[in-house]
């Protein structure tokens, strides 16, 4: 199974999109936080590395957490819920412009507050691999063939994201300023949130409905021979011509061996790999099942009487 074959499936497409935003977001603040913190509140290098610190402290405790609800609820419910969690964070960490004056303080503990908020909600991201497996095996692929591609798709997503994160994060700040920049970006994720959730829900029944309809088609029995003309079939019960007006063309050497078509003067018959030890056993059933093949002692055509009367006619 290829890279291809798999990320180009809708509902696998949609969450390593959703993965990237949501490591684009958690990479914003890497060259812009610290600053921040020391120019607003004049922090010493040890406090500014601690305020970091509980983002990965609560990413570290809630991790297991969220793997476990993951499992019962629903991976991908599980994701949705951290990145709207890691949205409203980033209305927090500003704080936002937007919220009623004197319910957001700028102060210290609520940056705190933000960073655990985040934490929480970027811990959901153990649920990605999961999601993806599950949205695989939905679609009919061995999930013990494809768990090195899907780590590998998500190591792709977080990789694109923490690229593109800072180099936002730094024009963005620099133009609206920290608080601002923080709340558009939370809004900004907000909605690849709510895009994602729709795109994924549609395309991953689509997949479930196919997989059903693939499922519930009729399999052809493990002794059948697979027979296809292009004429029209007789009644069933009744044997195939075997003038030489009639061209066959059937699928598997078994047909051509059947009806002792050996010499293209009777017929043109064109087969693929079947060998005539298994088709002596299967000659009989046709997966069209429109006509039957009588039994046959001997071939429809001699081959010598066949040289003879071509001497003749010479």
């Amino acid at each position: 199974v290829t890279i291809a074959e798999v990320a180009l499936r809708p509902p696998i497409a949609v969450t390593v999109a959703m993965l990237t935003s949501l490591a684009m977001a958690l990479s914003v603040l890497d060259p812009v936080l610290g600053p921040h913190e020391h120019d607003q509140f004049n922090l010493e290098p040890s406090a500014i590395g601690l305020i970091f610190s509980a983002a990965t402290i609560t990413y570290a405790l809630c991790s297991p957490l969220a793997g476990v609800i993951g499992e019962r609820v629903g991976n991908f419910r599980v994701l949705v819920v951290g990145m709207l969690v890691t949205a409203a964070s980033f209305q927090l960490m500003g704080p936002s412009p937007w919220a009623p004056k004197g319910w957001l303080p700028t102060r210290v503990w609520l940056l705190v507050v933000a960073m655990v908020v985040m934490g929480c909600g970027a811990s959901t991201l153990t649920c990605a691999v999961p999601c993806m497996l599950a949205v695989a095996n939905g679609g009919g692929l061995n999930t013990d063939a494809i768990s090195d591609v899907v780590g590998g798709l998500l190591s792709f997503a977080w990789s694109v994201g923490a690229l593109v994160g800072p180099l936002y994060g730094s024009a963005v700040v620099q133009s609206m300023g920290f608080s601002k920049a923080t709340s558009v970006t939370g809004v900004a994720l907000l909605g690849l949130t709510g895009a994602g959730t729709v795109l994924f829900c549609a395309t991953y029944t689509r997949l479930q409905q196919h997989t059903s309809a693939m499922a519930s088609r009729p399999a052809l029995a493990d002794d059948s021979v697979v027979f296809e003309a292009p004429f029209p079939l007789p009644p069933s019960g009744q044997p195939l011509p075997s003038n030489g007006a009639t061209a066959v063309r059937g699928t598997g050497a078994a047909v051509a061996s059947s009806f002792g078509l050996a010499n293209g003067s009777t017929a043109a018959v064109a087969a693929t790999s079947r060998s005539r030890a298994i088709a002596s056993n299967k000659r009989r059933t046709f997966a069209a099942a429109h006509c039957s093949v009588p039994e046959l002692s001997e071939p429809l055509i001699d081959p010598t009487a066949a040289r003879d009367s071509d001497d003749e006619r010479d």
